[in-house]
Parts: C-alpha cells; sequence; structure tokens
C-alpha cells in the first residue's frame, strides 16, 4: 500500500490529445524529444499478459487493446477518462467533467460520493462505431 493519496492530473482534453499525440511521435514534441523514444516503445509494450481471453494486457501505465492490434495504447483514468492512441496518429478522448468536491474527497482518502462514469466496455464500443465511421 502507498503512503501517498491518489495525484490527480487536471487536463483539458486538448492537452490529452496532445499527451497522446507526442506519445504517438515516440515521444517528440515540436521538433523536440521530450520523453526517452526507448520509454515510450517500453511503456507502450506488452508487460503483462493478460491471459486467453483478456481484451487488454498491460504495459507500463498503459492498457494496451487487443483488438486494435499492436501499435495502439490506451489510458484509463479515474471515473472514465479515457486516451486512446492508435497508429500512425489518431487519438481519440474521452474527458468526463469530475466535479470539485469528488476530487477532493478522494484526495483527502475519504469515500466519493458515487458518479457515473463510462465502463471501458462502453467507450470500446464508441471507438469501434468511430473506426467503423472512417472506414472507406
Amino acid at each position: 500500500m502507498s503512503d501517498h493519496l491518489a495525484h490527480h492530473f487536471f487536463l483539458s482534453a486538448r492537452d490529452l490529445g496532445r499527451l497522446g499525440a507526442m506519445m504517438l511521435q515516440n515521444g517528440r514534441w515540436d521538433g523536440r524529444q521530450v520523453v526517452p523514444a526507448s520509454w515510450v516503445a517500453e511503456s507502450t509494450s506488452i508487460q503483462v499478459d493478460r491471459g486467453a481471453g483478456a481484451q487488454l494486457d498491460y504495459g507500463y501505465l498503459w492498457w494496451l487493446p487487443r483488438l486494435l492490434g499492436r501499435g495502439s495504447f490506451l489510458a484509463i483514468g479515474n471515473f472514465g477518462q479515457y486516451l486512446l492512441c492508435m497508429p500512425p496518429g489518431l487519438v481519440i478522448v474521452h474527458l468526463r467533467a469530475v466535479p470539485d468536491d469528488i476530487v477532493l474527497a478522494r484526495s483527502r482518502g475519504t469515500r466519493p460520493a458515487p458518479i457515473d462514469s463510462v465502463s471501458p466496455q462502453q467507450f470500446m464500443k464508441v471507438v469501434r462505431a468511430v473506426l467503423a465511421a472512417l472506414r472507406p
């Protein structure tokens, strides 16, 4: 168990998309290497094979959706927030606004009030619909 409570990122959908774009560019942003390419490759590669029947394997802080093939990776955040990156450059973001009282309760280690969120299965259903719409 950690001595530290959760640490939250408060990113806009645009900034979350930028993070995904930077990761898809092997850690490069605006012509500069801001994250080592070797770390991007390692963190988005299978570190934990979750076995037969699993839909997602795991890298380092990234989920790896099997149905999207090699090279795709997914961040699943608190309360149903998602960042999906698919080479060569498709980024899909789902960002749910979370009320401050919920965030503060969690940061204090108290039980936050229930909040509706999007499950990974629901998110991937939307992803499949987007991909189908993009196909010629």
